[in-house]
Parts: structure tokens; C-alpha cells; sequence
């Protein structure tokens, strides 16, 4: 009886998601499945894969992040974007090893380029492990560097 109680969770998950593309497919042009190319574990590139959630070669354009009533958003984007269903196909990366349920997103290659760039080309804070610890902690990748460095050189 256990074995089938099992077997049920998965089946259900399956299933759902059989019918979320569908609705993907059938509400908008495209595939229901987004696949992108992230950094993972020690700089490996990987397939993350998400409902698609944005119009079709929507990423193709110059902006890469997403805010407000973006216009590349499909109906059905919106919903699940709200209740983060788009991010329910990473359980199949996480399954196969290519990222935890715990520990840092993976990104995006241009943005692991600028960041590793950045931080061998710049001088970061010379503060005591803890300074350092929160410069770490608090950096945005979106950031200018300088002006992180510079906000800590007022501490």
C-alpha cells in the first residue's frame, strides 16, 4: 500500500504538468517548456528548465530581467509566474544534479563573466572577515562594484 501512496505524489505532479503545457500551448504560440542555459556547480553550463511563461523568442531582445506588466508576459504567464508554478520543471535539474533545492541560483553565463571579471579586476574592501563576510553577502551582481566599495569605505 505504501509503494502506491508513493507512486501517486509523482503520477499527480506528471500529470498536472502535462496539463499546464497543454494550457501553455494552447493559450499562446510556442512550446510549453522554456529551457535556458545557467552556471552551475564549478562553472558547468546546464539546461534549467521552466513553464514557459513569456512570448516566444521574448528572450531574444535586449532585456534580460523582468518587472512590472511586461509586455512579453503571456496570460497564463502572469498566473503562474504569481504562484511561481514556472519554476516547479527545476525539480527535474535537481533531480538529475545539476542544481540543490538549497544554495545560490544558478545564473546566467553573462552575468558569472562580469561577476568573475569584476571581482579580479577591482580592489574589494580590506575590513576584518566580518566586513568582508557581509561585502559578500550584500553585492548585487546588478551593482556597480564602485559604489559598493565605495558605500563600505564609509563604514
Amino acid at each position: 500500500m505504501k509503494s502506491k501512496k508513493i507512486l501517486l505524489i509523482p503520477t499527480i505532479i506528471i500529470v498536472l504538468a502535462v496539463i499546464l503545457s497543454l494550457i501553455i500551448v494552447l493559450t499562446s504560440r510556442g512550446g510549453g517548456f522554456y529551457t535556458q542555459i545557467r552556471v552551475g556547480k564549478n562553472g558547468k553550463d546546464f539546461a534549467l528548465y521552466k513553464f514557459r511563461s513569456m512570448r516566444k523568442n521574448a528572450d531574444k531582445g535586449s532585456l534580460i530581467t523582468v518587472g512590472g506588466r511586461d509586455p512579453r508576459i503571456t496570460k497564463i504567464g502572469y498566473f503562474i509566474r504569481k504562484f511561481k508554478i514556472d519554476e516547479l520543471p527545476q525539480l527535474f535539474n535537481v533531480l538529475k544534479g545539476d542544481m540543490s533545492l538549497v544554495g545560490p541560483r544558478p545564473e546566467v553565463r553573462n552575468y558569472v563573466d562580469l561577476y568573475i571579471k569584476q571581482t579580479y579586476t577591482k580592489k574589494t574592501p580590506k575590513r576584518d572577515n566580518l566586513m568582508r563576510s557581509v561585502y559578500e553577502a550584500c553585492k548585487d551582481l546588478h551593482s556597480n562594484i564602485d559604489d559598493v566599495i565605495s558605500q563600505y569605505d564609509k563604514l
